[in-house]
């Protein structure tokens, strides 16, 4: 009988950090991501590129907020790696298992 808990901490505590990277890849691209092009807009005039501009500028501003909802996330995850890393280690202490320095025993 396999004595080991099958939490996947590490595979958790991994994706958690894969998606703060992606967190800041898309940051450092997406905050005001079409000012320049909403800049480029401003000379012209025609009711359709006004509706164009207003657009870009509302996307400008979701994304900031995208942003933000996904940085949660990444917390909420790690918050749920630390909570599971908890709960398995007070399930091997109230069982008997031991750490070694090769895992569970």
């Amino acid at each position: 009988m396999d004595k080991d808990l099958k939490l996947d901490e590490t595979g958790l505590i991994k994706r958690t950090v894969n998606l703060e990277e992606a967190i800041a890849t898309y940051k450092n691209f997406a905050h005001r991501p079409f000012t320049q092009e909403v800049s480029l807009l401003e000379g012209m005039n025609s009711d359709f590129l006004a509706k164009f501009k207003n657009m870009l500028e509302d996307l400008n501003e979701s994304n900031t907020k995208v942003i933000e909802n996904l940085q949660g996330v990444a917390v909420k995850g790690k918050e749920i790696a630390d909570t599971f890393e908890d709960i398995d280690d007070e399930a091997k202490e109230k069982l008997g298992y031991q750490k070694s320095s090769g895992g569970v025993r």
